[in-house]
Formats: structure tokens, C-alpha cells, sequence
């Protein structure tokens, strides 16, 4: 802005207005895109908060099948070796409560291997979804910021025709006013040598 439109502007209320409208205008617009920016970061942050889910679950499963292996050993050591758990030959009874407890260490262990790999799966699915939708995501922001910057921009336009026209109407009604109160003063001055 020159220093005439400045002076201008401080000495006309409706330029003042017009420019302070300007400015609302530009803040909002600048405090509108620091928005679309932080819109356009969210997909990060659900991916690293999606991330540090899966790795609390991936914690926790492995907490749950330590406890569950510690409670099949805990049973298997709570049942002496030396005394079957039916009314059989010895060697075979005790082969019998060694296979039974492998194939429940085994059993827990298929079990949270199928949990871990349905898990791995989900997560996996879940991360390429976000993946895919981040992008478009972004480019849906992109074009919600370029949109509202158009329609900024245009409406900032309008505002500088509106002044310009304001503008031009003040100095057209000026210039009527400087001009009759010259020709009354001429009129005034050309009656008085009449009269004289």
C-alpha cells in the first residue's frame, strides 16, 4: 500500500473498513490453512498411534502365552512322574502323561501362533487401508485448500471492486460539491458587480 492510499485510508472511515475487512479476511484464511495443515498430518498421527497399539497388543499376547505356557508346566509339574494318573504299567503310563503334556504345551503354542498370525493380518490390513486413504486424504485436503483459497481470493476481489466503486462514487459526489459550491460562489461574486 503507497503512502497516499495509506493516508487515504486513515483519513476515510470507508476505506478503513474496507481495509480492516481485508485484513479478517487474509487472518482467517491464514488461520484456515494452518488448519488444513494439521488435517493433513492426522494420518500420520493414526498411524503411529495405530502402530503403537499394535505393538501393546503384540506385548500383551506375548504376556498372555508365557502365562499360559507357565500354567500347562505348572500343572505338568504338579502331577509327580512316578505315580501314573491311571491304574497302568508304569512306563507306559508315564509315556502316556509326558505325550499327553507335549501335546498341550503343543496345542497352547498352534493356538497363539493362529492368534498372532490373525493378528499380524488385521494390523497388516488396517495399515494398508490407512496407507491408501492417507492419500486420499491429502488430496482431498489439497483441493478443500485450494477451493477455499479461490473463494478467498474471489471474495477479496469483490471487496477491493466494492471499495474501488464506493471509491469512485465519494469522488464523483466530492467533485459535484467542490463544483456547486464554486459556481454558488460565482453566482454570488456575478449578482454583488450586478448590484454594484
Amino acid at each position: 500500500m503507497s503512502n497516499t492510499e495509506q493516508q487515504y485510508t486513515a483519513s476515510n472511515p470507508m476505506a478503513s473498513m474496507f481495509e480492516f475487512q481485508r485484513q479478517s479476511i487474509k487472518q482467517g484464511q491464514q488461520v484456515l490453512q494452518q488448519s488444513m495443515n494439521a488435517q493433513k498430518q492426522a494420518p500420520r498421527v493414526w498411524k503411529d498411534a495405530m502402530e503403537s497399539q499394535r505393538s501393546v497388543q503384540k506385548t500383551g499376547l506375548e504376556a498372555s502365552r508365557s502365562v499360559a505356557k507357565s500354567i500347562v508346566e505348572m500343572m505338568e509339574a504338579s502331577i509327580p512322574s512316578d505315580q501314573p494318573m491311571v491304574d497302568e504299567d508304569d512306563s507306559d503310563a508315564t509315556e502316556r502323561q509326558h505325550e499327553a503334556f507335549e501335546s498341550l504345551h503343543q496345542a497352547v503354542e498352534d493356538q497363539f501362533e493362529a492368534v498372532d498370525e490373525i493378528s499380524d493380518q488385521t494390523w497388516d490390513s488396517i495399515e494398508q487401508q490407512l496407507d491408501e486413504n492417507a492419500d486420499n486424504y491429502a488430496e482431498f485436503v489439497d483441493q478443500s485448500t485450494s477451493m477455499t483459497e479461490e473463494s478467498v481470493n474471489a471474495l477479496v476481489d469483490s471487496l477491493e471492486d466494492v471499495q474501488s466503486d464506493v471509491e469512485d462514487i465519494e469522488f464523483s459526489v466530492e467533485a459535484e460539491t467542490d463544483q456547486s459550491v464554486g459556481t454558488s460562489r460565482m453566482d454570488v461574486d456575478i449578482d454583488d458587480e450586478e448590484t454594484a
